[in-house]
């Protein structure tokens, strides 16, 4: 079991970020395909697609342990057959809030299931989407297997020219994906997210359309991760492709893995220098210490 603790700024009242964990109608805008919530009968009910796992309503049932308006909600949460603890936490801040997620004795992933972090990573991003500008972030799909090889395309309210700069520069790399990684932008060059498996090197790049490198995780054979990017009008239809797994072999965890990473790259590329990765804190410590951004592998944990 791990335990786990993110925090995000966002830029709302107390009382409008607590009516967003709390209101049905809100979490289904960010969190759950289905939700029930009761704060007087300690229910926190959610289920469906968005959901790891993908549970049934009757799987989906949650008691509330603790709440205090407009600070604090916890809830239980059995999760791949194991009970823990989640906390939403709110800090008001001048500009807005912080919410901290402390998710306690959490399951830690099996060979090619999806990481949980992933999961939270990219639902706190989509809740501060929906309350900042208002627009439904797009959720994980769990419902679905997905065997061999993955892909995902997205499109990009920016030029082909600054998403392929986001792809290929190290302090691009770094606020998105890397973690103190580099890159050498040219055929058989090295790169690095920093995580100490993952890219390996380059073998195909043609600016501002295509970008191709090998990969290689712990315990399984190589593969190819492909970038491919088409412009029209402004904007970039943003395709990534990772081919060379077994027929057989089931793809959610880099599925779910990547679509947090182009989630993110869509996010930070459309906002511009004010956007910031989601900061994880040091267990127990909070707000306090703050140890590092975000840089999980997209892998098993």
């Amino acid at each position: 079991m791990a335990e786990l603790n993110l925090g995000i700024d966002i830029k709302v009242s107390p009382t409008r970020l607590f009516e967003a964990i709390t209101n049905p109608g809100d979490l289904t805008s960010w969190f759950t395909e289905h939700a029930e919530v009761s704060l007087a009968d300690n229910r926190y009910n959610f289920w469906g697609r968005f959901t790891p796992g993908n549970p049934t309503q009757e799987e989906g049932q949650h008691r509330i342990s603790r709440v205090i308006p407009n600070k604090l909600v916890e809830f239980e949460w059995r999760l791949r057959d194991t009970d823990s603890i989640v906390q939403f936490e709110i800090h008001e801040t001048s500009g807005g809030c912080v919410l901290t997620m402390y998710h306690q004795n959490m399951p830690v992933a099996s060979p090619s299931q999806s990481s949980i972090q992933d999961f939270w990573s990219h639902t706190l991003e989509g809740l501060r989407h929906w309350l900042e500008t208002g627009q439904v972030y797009d959720l994980m799909d769990y419902s679905e297997t997905r065997l061999g090889d993955i892909g995902i395309t997205i499109e990009i309210d920016v030029p082909p020219g600054v998403v392929f700069h986001a792809l290929t520069d190290a302090d691009q790399m770094e606020r998105w994906i890397g973690s103190r990684g580099s890159i050498d932008p040219k055929p058989g060059g090295k790169i690095d997210f920093g995580w100490g498996m993952g890219p390996i090197k380059i073998l195909e790049i043609e600016p501002d359309k295509k970008l191709s490198y090998s990969w290689q995780w712990e315990g399984e054979p190589q593969s190819v991760a492909t970038w491919s990017l088409d412009g029209s009008g402004g904007k970039t239809r943003l395709s990534i492709v990772q081919s060379g797994f077994a027929p057989d072999r089931n793809g959610e965890d880099y599925y779910i893995g990547w679509y947090k990473f182009v989630s993110r790259l869509k996010t930070m590329l459309e906002q511009g220098p004010e956007w910031e990765r989601i900061k994880v804190y040091s267990n127990k410590e909070r707000l306090e210490t703050t140890t590092t951004t975000i840089d999980e592998p997209i892998s098993n944990e």
